[in-house]
């Protein structure tokens, strides 16, 4: 058991060193909490927010959050 906890532990660090999101697990809880954050999501498919005004600028936000944290 507790070389399952650790092992989970090193794939997570592993996967915010790399700035990568760590894959979903299939408990009901996480499946409950992406369907209360996405509860329009049509599996399969994407959204262009290229010309959504409001999406650019958080990102731009969260670019320059991401820098400061880095530097």
């Amino acid at each position: 058991m507790i070389e399952h906890i650790v092992q989970a532990e090193r794939l997570f660090w592993e996967c915010v060193e790399n700035d990568v999101p760590p894959a979903v697990d299939a408990i009901e809880s996480a499946a409950k909490a992406l369907q209360l954050l996405y509860p329009e999501h049509v599996p399969l498919t994407t959204t262009d927010l290229s010309e959504d005004e409001q999406a650019n600028q958080q990102f731009e936000q969260l670019i320059r959050v991401r820098n400061q944290v880095d530097k």
